[in-house]
């Protein structure tokens, strides 16, 4: 077991050793390379620095000769035009400052004579003359190329908006304008037309000789005291009014309607009879109770009482209504206390 953990143990040191040898020469490798990388960077500034001082050095030289012919020049012309004069040495002068300007920037290796003065240079072939007067200012360059335009500036926020303004006065009322012509008059309508009911529009039948809606009855009592049977219809009416297509039927006492739609229907009866403790009516569309009053009788001598109901009610073709009372009572049809009637209001759709 020893023997086995010792070699186990050697293994993984050999192979921690051969780990860090690995890293070692991974780091070594990028080291050289980075190395040789910048070696050659700096190599290929070297020669373009070498190339750019050969060429100031062409330069230098060809400044020079320049110089030798132009002393030669002066020496032999003498008295020359003196604007021209003045014109060469000015463009000496730019020449010797550029001169100066390019080797500066020149590399250490030179030759010495190239940080001298041309004086010195000239020093060697003969003796220093005189130093010259002072020229006249040269003439003004020309003007250069005007500059580009910059670039366009941000835009600036938008500001609040400003508050709204007060209402004007309102303007004179405009002159009244002439009156049209006047119309033919129309034919007369005896068919349905619509009429205003409130807020809504209806049709409705308008009668060619009176501007009254159709389809309406009152029946009113003839007037005498009458006893009913229990559940009877009261058949003791009398037509008081009568338009449009709903009919009466005497002998059942009942209202048929021929139009349909949405009617009111109303009713009331003046009780008489103080044999009974109660006395009520009720209104009814076809056999359907849809309405109904009751009054108390305290005695025989307060007996008398009118009870009135009415409402709006959806009526079909061929409905019936009528009046009914639930007891075996007497009532007064005077025309003034007992009456009954409906009439259109507007059409179910």
């Amino acid at each position: 077991m020893e023997k086995r953990d010792n070699s186990r143990v050697r293994s993984n040191l050999i192979s921690f050793v051969v780990l860090i040898a690995a890293i070692y020469v991974i780091l070594i490798t990028i080291f050289v390379v980075t190395l040789y990388r910048l070696t050659v960077t700096q190599s290929a500034k070297i020669q373009t620095l070498e190339a750019v001082a050969a060429e100031l050095a062409a330069r230098v030289d060809k400044l020079e000769a320049s110089f030798t012919a132009q002393r030669s020049d002066e020496t032999s012309v003498g008295d020359t035009d003196r604007e021209g004069q003045e014109k060469t040495k000015n463009d000496m002068r730019l020449t010797n400052k550029a001169d100066k300007q390019m080797v500066s920037h020149s590399p250490q290796t030179r030759d010495k004579r190239q940080f001298q003065g041309y004086d010195g240079f000239r020093c060697k072939k003969g003796c220093k003359g005189k130093k010259g007067e002072q020229g006249e200012p040269g003439t003004t360059g020309y003007p250069g190329p005007p500059g580009t335009m910059g670039p366009q500036g941000l835009r600036g926020e938008t500001g609040p908006s400003g508050s709204e303004g007060r209402l004007g006065k309102a303007g004179p009322v405009g002159a009244q304008g002439p009156l049209g012509i006047e119309g033919h008059q129309g034919p007369r309508v005896s068919r349905e037309i619509r009429v205003k009911w409130g807020h809504k529009e209806s049709w409705a039948f308008r009668d060619n000789k009176a501007n009254q809606i159709s389809e309406s009855i009152h029946l009113v009592g003839k007037g005498s005291n009458t006893q009913q049977a229990h559940r009877h219809r009261i058949t003791n009416w009398s037509v008081r009014h009568r338009v449009g297509s709903i009919i009466y039927h005497e002998r059942t006492g009942s209202v048929e309607v021929k139009r349909e739609g949405y009617y009111f229907i109303y009713s009331q009866m003046y009780y008489s009879d103080g044999s009974e403790i109660q006395m009520a009516h009720n209104t009814y569309i076809n056999d359907k109770k849809v309405m109904e009053s009751l009054a108390s009788v305290i005695n025989k001598t307060k007996k008398f009482n009118t009870k009135f109901h009415g409402g709006v009610f959806l009526v079909r073709v061929n409905d019936t209504i009528s009046v009914r009372v639930p007891y075996t009572s007497l009532y007064n049809m005077h025309s003034v206390g007992s009456f009954f009637g409906a009439f259109f209001l507007h059409p179910a759709h």
